[in-house]
């Protein structure tokens, strides 16, 4: 009782593991939801150019080399994530030029075409499936 007094509602023992069931339960269903690792990214438009976009990301995306893309077909490799991102955003349409170093990919916009759904290009680059 004294270890679980701070806990407010969750009084007894059997309150806060049913609980912990509970929560428990729900994290397994998120887990269903997504598998893989959703991919948190951050825009940057450049000020000096505004068709050239910078997305840092939290994973990494090549190794210590530069890649450079001018259309789908420079993607050779269907595991390698920085030529699978190349792959899916030349698909998506739009863009001129794509760098990617590390956990940045530069890209550059054919005229007239905005940054909008890239990000979720990017962010579902590790995911594997969705339920």
């Amino acid at each position: 009782e004294l270890f679980f007094g701070h806990l407010g509602h969750l009084r007894s023992p059997e309150r806060f593991r049913s609980g912990l069931y509970i929560l428990n339960l729900a994290v397994t269903r998120l887990l269903f939801l997504v598998m893989g690792q959703p991919v948190r990214v951050a825009e940057k438009i450049s000020p000096t150019s505004p068709g050239t976009i910078r997305f840092e990301t939290n994973r990494p995306l090549t190794g210590m080399g530069h890649r450079y893309y001018r259309s789908a077909s420079d993607a050779l490799s269907d595991e390698d994530p920085a030529d699978v991102l190349a792959a899916r955003l030349f698909e998506r349409g739009g863009i001129d030029y794509l760098h990617v170093h590390g956990n940045v990919a530069t890209v550059d916009l054919a005229k007239g075409y905005t940054s909008e759904g890239i990000i979720d290009v990017i962010v579902g680059l590790f995911t594997h499936y969705e339920t």
